[in-house]
């Protein structure tokens, strides 16, 4: 087994980690098929398929799929006597992250903890059925908030740091919320690029290209990739 590395995609690349889509939607879509096809293999291996019939099968499923390709090129045993199964231990997600209040603009901080806190509910103007954290560090406070939209206003990240939120990334929520599905230990590891105010997406823009080169170099200095 071993790990998986994944990020948004786009402009959100690495050569290092597989791209599953920006915001919740697609990010959570394209990790379950994944991690789907992953299971499936591990299936069919366990009923024992001659490694010739397996390779069959997965030459069969990638034709069209070239990030399937790539990450069951990873994953498939070199020996055909290995144990190892193809659906990862571990899922790690690697991005940039907006700071609410506190923080260093290229800080480099990790979390196992994530919500979905929507700015209408900070003003009483919505309300949600549904669960909205996943806390896998319960020693760690703080967490990641997921949106679909980006906070640029103070008064509102404000709110949500006082609710405990560090920063904001659009995909880890979905993240974390399939890695629990298929019962998989998952963390972000995130670089910071703006804070959340009104000067967001020039800060953004600006700082990007930097930051993804120092969690590049981070990765590399923990012996992630």
């Amino acid at each position: 087994m071993k790990r998986l590395i994944v990020c948004a995609g786009e402009s959100e690349s690495f050569d290092f980690a597989v791209p599953i889509g920006i915001g919740l939607v697609q990010s959570g879509i394209n990790l379950s098929e994944i991690l789907t096809k992953l299971a499936l293999f591990d299936e069919l291996k366990s009923f024992k398929n001659s490694d010739e019939n397996l390779a069959k099968i997965i030459q069969r499923e990638c034709e069209a799929d070239t990030n399937m390709a790539k990450i069951l090129a990873d994953f498939t045993p070199k020996n055909t006597k290995s144990e190892r199964n193809f659906l990862p231990s571990e899922i790690i997600f690697v991005g940039s992250a907006g700071l609410y209040q506190k923080g260093e603009l290229f800080e480099i901080f990790e979390s196992k903890n994530a919500a979905n806190i929507e700015i209408s509910l900070l003003d009483d103007k919505s309300y949600v059925p549904v669960p909205q954290d996943i806390f896998n560090d319960v020693s760690q406070e703080t967490f990641i908030n997921s949106s679909n939209f980006i906070t640029k206003n103070k008064e509102s990240a404000k709110k949500l740091f006082e609710l405990g939120a560090y920063a904001e990334n659009m995909e880890f929520f979905a993240v974390l919320a399939t890695a629990q599905k298929f019962g998989i230990d998952a963390k972000g590891i995130f670089v910071a690029t703006n804070f959340c105010d009104t000067n967001a997406h020039t800060e953004f823009v600006k700082n990007h290209a930097l930051a993804k080169d120092m969690l590049h170099n981070y990765l590399e200095e923990k012996g992630l990739i």
